[in-house]
C-alpha cells in the first residue's frame, strides 16, 4: 500500500535549463536533505541543559521517560543534582545534557534529534494544472514520484520510540508515494515545492 507523502522539506529555487523535462535529478536538487527526519521533543524540554525537579516528577513523568530513552541511546547524559533553595532547604533534580553524539543530531530550530536523507527513486508521472504564481495564473505541473529513506542511524530504529512517536518505516527498501508542484520555467528559474508536514510526529 502506498503512503502519501509527509515531507518536512524546504521548497527551493534551482537554476535549471528552461525545458519541460522533469527527472529525478532535477527534483532531488531542490530538496533540502539536511536531516529531514526528526524526533522532536515536547516544547518544555527542547533546550539543554534541562533540569527536571523531583518535586514535579508527577507532571513531568512522560518527559522524564522520553528523555531517559535518549539517555539509553547515548544522545543525552544525566546526573542527579541537589540544589539549595533561598530558604536554605534542599531540592533535587535530574539534569539532562547533550552527549557528544547527541550534538551531532540535535537541531535546536526543530527542537529534536534529526537524521537521514530522502532519496528520489523515480518520477513516474506529471499532470498539468493551472495555479497562481507571482499573482498570475500559470500552467504548472504536479510531479508524482517515489522516494525512500537513506542514511538512517541504528539508534533511530529503536522500537521504544514508537511508544511516543508516529513514524514511517525507516528502511531503504520501502518506497513511498509523493507529489510536488513544479512551476513552469520563467526566463531564468523553475521551482519545485513539496509538503512541509513533519514525517515523524509525537503521539
Amino acid at each position: 500500500m502506498k503512503l502519501k507523502t509527509l515531507l518536512m522539506l524546504l521548497c527551493g529555487l534551482s537554476l535549471v535549463a528552461c525545458d519541460n523535462n522533469i527527472n529525478k535529478d532535477k527534483l532531488q536538487s531542490t530538496i533540502n536533505n539536511n536531516q529531514p527526519l526528526c524526533y522532536s521533543l515536547p516544547k518544555e524540554v527542547r533546550s539543554f541543559p534541562k533540569d527536571i525537579f523531583d518535586d514535579n516528577i508527577g507532571e513531568d513523568n512522560l518527559n522524564d521517560e522520553l528523555l531517559d530513552i535518549f539517555v539509553d541511546l547515548n544522545l543525552l547524559t544525566k546526573r542527579k543534582l541537589s540544589i539549595t533553595k533561598l530558604d536554605g532547604s534542599l531540592t533535587y533534580a535530574t539534569r539532562y545534557r547533550l552527549s557528544q553524539e547527541g550534538k551531532t543530531y540535535f537541531n535546536p530550530e526543530k527542537g529534536g534529534f534529526c537524521f537521514g536523507k530522502v532519496e528520489i527513486n523515480d518520477v513516474y508521472n506529471t499532470e498539468s494544472v493551472l495555479i497562481g504564481y507571482n499573482k498570475r495564473s500559470k500552467t504548472s505541473k504536479w510531479v508524482y514520484y517515489h522516494y525512500f529513506f537513506n542514511d538512517i542511524p541504528d539508534w533511530a530504529k529503536d522500537k521504544r520510540l514508537t511508544q511516543y512517536y508516529i513514524t514511517p518505516l525507516l528502511n531503504t527498501e520501502r518506497l513511498y508515494d509523493a507529489k510536488a508542484i513544479h512551476y513552469q520555467p520563467s526566463l531564468y528559474f523553475s521551482s519545485f515545492e513539496v509538503d512541509k508536514t513533519p514525517l515523524i510526529q509525537l503521539r
